[in-house]
């Protein structure tokens, strides 16, 4: 009974944090073909030690608290969002939400304890939309400018500590036939990842593409082959 007491005392008082599994997006731009996602949490007293682990498509987004928004990049079309929440008494309402989105816009979304996703969003288009800024364009040319490897990516995998050294050049994520699996970590990461437009074939660096891919990867929450950290500097190996 006491232990009862305890839950229900944490999950009206306490407050839980965001983690986030997707790759975050890049601030000063947005692909072509892409949409950005952002989703956070309804204003509640109730509820606020409970974070919602948010799948998108079956993929795991990361765990929403009240901190901070859960905020990602996917492809247009058809978004299937759901959460995996059971707290004592089971779910609450409206835990998934399925709707179309269009190349180019932000959908912003929101998520509680009681009610579960909003039923409808919030949608603008992304001034950035299809292009990059011009101080993304000047940072792209600097760092292109001093490449110094134009040969293609090694294939060797690297041991130990150096997990995932050698995988840098252009990168696709997939849901299966991935080449490695990888998790996405706050710290105690392999390997440190920049996203670039150009100089990807050097180490640390991952270009997104569609096709014509060096390596296709998969997101998951466990059982990687290893973890990764996005910066906007210091990219490469631990």
């Amino acid at each position: 009974m006491k232990r009862l007491w305890v839950i229900l005392l944490l999950v009206f008082i306490g407050c839980a944090t965001t983690t986030q599994n997707f790759p975050k997006p890049n601030p000063t731009g947005l692909k072509k073909g892409n949409v950005r996602i952002k989703l956070s949490r309804m204003d509640e007293v109730v509820g606020q030690a409970v974070t919602f682990t948010i799948y998108d498509n079956g993929n795991l987004v990361g765990k929403l608290g009240l901190d901070k928004p859960l905020e990602w990049d996917r492809p247009a079309g058809q978004v299937n969002l759901s959460r995996d929440w059971n707290v004592i008494n089971g779910v609450a309402n409206n835990n998934a939400l399925s709707f179309q989105v269009k190349e180019g816009y932000r959908y912003e979304l929101y998520v509680g304890w009681y009610d579960g996703f909003t039923n409808k969003s919030k949608a603008t288009p992304d001034p950035n939309a299809g292009r990059e800024v011009a101080q993304y364009l000047l940072n792209a040319y600097d760092e292109y400018k001093n490449e110094v490897d134009y040969s293609s990516p090694s294939t060797s995998f690297g041991t130990g500590g150096n997990k995932g050294c050698n995988i840098y050049g252009k990168i696709k994520f997939v849901e299966y036939g991935e080449d490695y699996k990888v998790r996405f970590v706050d710290y105690g990461e392999n390997l440190k990842v920049k996203y670039v437009e150009y100089g990807e074939y050097s180490k640390g660096n991952w270009k997104m593409v569609e096709y014509g891919e060096d390596y296709k990867l998969k997101i998951v929450s466990y059982g990687e082959d290893f973890t990764v950290k996005t910066v906007s500097y210091g990219q490469g190996c631990n």
